[in-house]
């Protein structure tokens, strides 16, 4: 079986594009050290930004059991030549109506990726819709949290200091007895993965 790196060639998806380095790391070290463990198991997941649908192939194949949903506010210039399995819904990140309807439609969720616009507010109101459909054990990852130039300037890193400042509270976690569904959460150069309790 090709490495998931591999697959990603193969589509031509952005996280193996010379101009964007360091998602290589995703596909390369990332994901399959959060993945490879549960490769086989009937997953359901959906990749919020889709692009041209190149990484939506290569998650198909590289989970042979898994049910993946693309989710993008638009659906163009798609590049996927083979659906199986692969299924879509249009809507923006941060639309309560449309992640209503993929929480209806295709949850609960095993494996959720944030790709899409990289700015805090449309991240956050994503995260805080479909975390509570996220199944036990289930990973959300949130891609390209790192300052970005232009006119997003550093939007996307607030996401970053979001997790740090509101989901990582030492006190919660010395707490005699305390629960949380945050099992684990761990920060990349460029990504969060927040794990949720089994």
């Amino acid at each position: 079986m090709s490495t998931l790196f591999e697959l990603h060639r193969k589509y031509n998806s952005v996280k193996t594009r010379d101009k964007y380095p360091y998602s290589h790391t995703y596909a390369k070290d990332i994901y399959p050290k959060h993945l490879d463990g549960r490769k086989n198991d009937p997953l359901t997941v959906v990749e919020i930004g889709i692009a041209r649908g190149g990484a939506l192939q290569a998650l198909r194949d590289y989970l042979p059991n898994a049910r993946i949903i693309g989710y993008d506010v638009q659906l163009v210039d798609l590049q996927i030549e083979d659906y199986t399995r692969i299924e879509l819904l249009q809507g923006s990140q941060d639309d309560p109506v449309r992640l209503k309807d993929l929480i209806d439609t295709f949850g609960p969720f095993d494996v959720i990726i944030d790709d899409a616009c990289h700015l805090f507010e449309p991240q956050l109101a994503s995260f805080t819709a479909l975390w509570p459909h996220l199944n036990p054990g289930g990973m959300y990852f949130i891609e390209d949290v790192f300052p970005l130039w232009g006119k997003r300037g550093n939007a996307s890193d607030r996401i970053f200091h979001h997790v740090k400042e509101n989901l990582l509270k030492a006190e919660e976690f010395a707490k005699k007895g305390a629960i949380t569904d945050k099992h684990c959460i761990s920060f990349y150069p460029s990504m969060i993965v927040l794990e949720k309790a089994k």
